[in-house]
């Protein structure tokens, strides 16, 4: 089953629609954790990276989860 799309908001007002099957965006979660990503879930991850806002299904908050955990920590602490 495909969930809906996260959509991915850039700097340069571009967008780009994530889709996969239901829960994929947990399955990203993995990935940073060192678990092995296909291609997909790679560029997907590479996206979410570069990505300046996001707007998910329902009003979920996992990719700015995954965004959050992706800062240096410097950014994190505001320094």
């Amino acid at each position: 089953m495909i969930s809906e799309p996260v959509v991915l908001t850039f700097a340069d007002g571009s967008n780009r629609e994530l889709r996969g099957s239901r829960g994929f965006q947990l399955k990203l979660f993995a990935g940073l954790s060192g678990e092995q990503l296909d291609s997909q879930q790679a560029e997907q991850l590479d996206l979410i990276r570069r990505c300046a806002s996001v707007e998910e299904p329902g009003g979920g908050h996992l990719i700015e989860m995954l965004r959050a955990l992706m800062e240096p920590t410097q950014e994190r602490a505001g320094c």
